[in-house]
């Protein structure tokens, strides 16, 4: 059974579905203090001795709503974030990839500003490059501030949670 949000809310396009087995009951069930405001769909589903109720929130894109209400961040950001943790993965081994094939990785032994992995990427003469993986996060990379000799992958998530990385997405509303 497939229960698209376009039904229950009226919506052209765009959205999600929830997906419920064939050996379930489900039906969709009004919340009643429920939010007119978001796009939240509540399944009462039944499946041999058992009851759920699942919840599914679109989220689209450009929100006609505040993102703070939520707490949740844009999707530029929220990219922004995974991959600068992907970089770090990348620089130290932890993921299958060679990241020369992205950028230069210089560890400064010598006092630098920020931190000591500084990441260079080759100049371009296309504009279009400058969305490339590469380009969109060597300056948020190089602008973290500096980290105490234990340079993990828990502190930088501890760091990017702290950090506004939002002056650094590349499309504004």
């Amino acid at each position: 059974m497939v229960i698209p949000c376009s039904v229950v809310f009226g919506r052209r396009g765009g959205g999600f579905a929830v997906y419920v087995s064939s050996k379930a009951k489900a039906n969709v069930w009004e919340y009643p203090g429920g939010l007119s405001t978001f796009d939240l769909l509540w399944v009462y589903i039944q499946m041999y001795e058992r009851h759920f109720v699942i919840g599914a929130l679109y989220h689209p894109p450009k929100p006609s709503y505040n993102t703070e209400e939520l707490g949740l961040d844009r999707l530029e950001v929220r990219r922004l974030h995974f991959d600068l943790i992907y970089v770090y993965k990348g620089i130290f081994g932890m993921v299958e990839i060679d990241a020369s094939t992205f950028f230069r990785v210089r560890n400064a032994s010598t006092a630098t500003r920020g931190h000591s992995f500084k990441l260079f990427v080759p100049q371009s003469r296309l504009d279009v490059r400058k969305y490339f993986f590469c380009h969109r996060v060597v300056r948020c990379w190089n602008s973290l501030p500096a980290q105490p000799d234990d340079f993990s992958l828990n502190n930088l998530k501890r760091l990017l949670e702290r950090t506004d990385l939002s002056s650094f997405i590349l499309f504004r509303d």
